[in-house]
């Protein structure tokens, strides 16, 4: 979460989380790209949770966070991929999963935030694009190689913590989700989200969840109905 980046969320959010909710196993986790905010609560869940797969997009970085965390899954055996487009994954269940960003094979060109994994989510009828930290840039390039029908989900994880880099007009009306998720701190440096995306937001109808606002965020869903659930 932004604006506590020395802050371990792993140990105080992400870890008592998964483990009331009984996950002992992550089959895959995915690190959208390394800022330290995105990638320091993963270490404490890598030491507390079994892990099968890491997936990350593989952009230079040289944050020793970084040098951690892949040293961690060396140390542990699990098994690394470079995450890229086309990539997908089942459960088995019904639910899988869709790499549509990065594109390239070299992010040299990229800055880290526009080198983040999105992904695709789909169970049944319902469907997620979570996006990391991507903007415009990224959504660009999403517009380009992705028609409507393939890009509309029921819920947009909102870019880079509702910057007003991201959640252009045009990808939101390609989207067009019926919720949208923000990831932020409280009193943020950086005064996210902005009131441009939060405009945006409501212009497309999306009933906004924000966690500096409404705290931890779950959504359940069967594949048809879905619940918010919300928790300070």
């Amino acid at each position: 979460m932004e604006g506590e980046v020395l802050a371990d969320h792993g140990k105080r959010y992400v870890d008592p989380f998964l483990k009331k909710e009984g996950v002992s196993q992550i089959d895959v986790m995915i690190l959208t790209h390394p800022h330290d905010d995105h990638l320091a609560g993963l270490l404490t869940v890598l030491d507390n949770i079994k892990t099968l797969k890491v997936l990350d997009p593989s952009v230079p970085h040289t944050a020793k966070k970084y040098y951690k965390f892949l040293q961690k899954i060396y140390d542990k055996g699990i098994s690394y991929e470079t995450a890229r487009e086309g990539m997908m994954f089942e459960s088995g269940d019904g639910l899988f999963f869709q790499i549509l960003h990065p594109v390239e094979k070299d992010l040299s060109g990229l800055d880290l935030n526009n080198s983040s994994i999105v992904i695709k989510l789909t169970y049944k009828d319902f469907s997620a694009i979570f996006t990391g930290d991507a903007e415009e840039e990224t959504e660009k390039i999403l517009l380009s190689k992705y028609s409507k029908k393939q890009l509309k989900s029921d819920l947009l994880k909102v870019g880079h913590h509702g910057s007003k880099t991201s959640s252009s007009q045009s990808f939101l009306n390609a989207v067009s989700p019926k919720i949208a998720f923000i990831s932020l701190g409280s009193g943020n440096k950086y005064n996210h989200p902005h009131k441009e995306t939060l405009l945006r937001l409501q212009n497309i109808g999306a009933k906004v969840y924000r966690t500096d606002i409404d705290g931890t965020i779950t959504l359940y869903t069967d594949g048809v109905k879905y619940l918010v659930d919300r928790k300070h």
